[in-house]
Order: C-alpha cells, then sequence, then structure tokens
C-alpha cells in the first residue's frame, strides 16, 4: 500500500526501519515483485490499483492513523511529547484538504501482486 503522505513529521523525525513489517513494508519498486519471486511464484505481476482512503472526516483519519500506523509513531519517537502532539494537529490540518461534501477522501493506491506456482 502506497498513500500520499501528508505528515509533517516526515522530514522531521527518524524514517521506519527498512524491512520493518507495516502497510508501507512492500510499496518500493520491485520489493512486492522479489518477495513473490523469493517465495517460489513464477510469471509474477505488480499492478497499482488506485484505492482512495473514504472515511468521515480528517480527524477520523488521524485516530486511524494514530491507532494502525506504526512508521509515524516511529518517525515522531525522537519527539517530545508537546512536539509529538503538534505534529498530529499539524497532520489533521494537512489532511483537511482532502474533505469532501461526503466526507474525507484520501489519495492512496493498492499493489496487487500475482503469480504462478
Amino acid at each position: 500500500m502506497s498513500c500520499t503522505p501528508a505528515s509533517p513529521a516526515a522530514g522531521s523525525g527518524r524514517r521506519p526501519t527498512p524491512g520493518q513489517p507495516g502497510p508501507f513494508s512492500l510499496g518500493a519498486e520491485g520489493v512486492l515483485a522479489n518477495a513473490l519471486k523469493q517465495a517460489g511464484f513464477r510469471d509474477v505481476e505488480v499492478r497499482r490499483v488506485d484505492s482512495p482512503v473514504r472515511l468521515p472526516s480528517a480527524a477520523e483519519c488521524v485516530r486511524f492513523e494514530r491507532e494502525s500506523f506504526g512508521a509515524l509513531h516511529q518517525m515522531m519517537a525522537a519527539m517530545s511529547e508537546r512536539a509529538r502532539a503538534e505534529t498530529w494537529q499539524e497532520i489533521e490540518a494537512a489532511l483537511g484538504k482532502f474533505e469532501t461534501d461526503q466526507g474525507f477522501v484520501g489519495p492512496c493506491e493498492m499493489l496487487v501482486g500475482a503469480g504462478t506456482k
């Protein structure tokens, strides 16, 4: 999965450790295909599929991210509690641009991989 980052923390904290599990661990170019090939699959195909994140609001998206995205917590680990709180507020404000009449619709894409065993 690869979502457009709206996080101001992306440039101010530590990056997620490569190879760690998480929603983006297979998102870099070639990683999913290589994992399938290493597992013994052949004729491997990987396709990008638009998969917008749809939630009631930007605030709900931030709640989801806080609960689900360990990589964001890792990036902010060295920050003070105050700086983390301010960063979450900045993230919510930045995500506000994706609010529509239908709620929050954030850009996101999924990688779908397949192969033959």
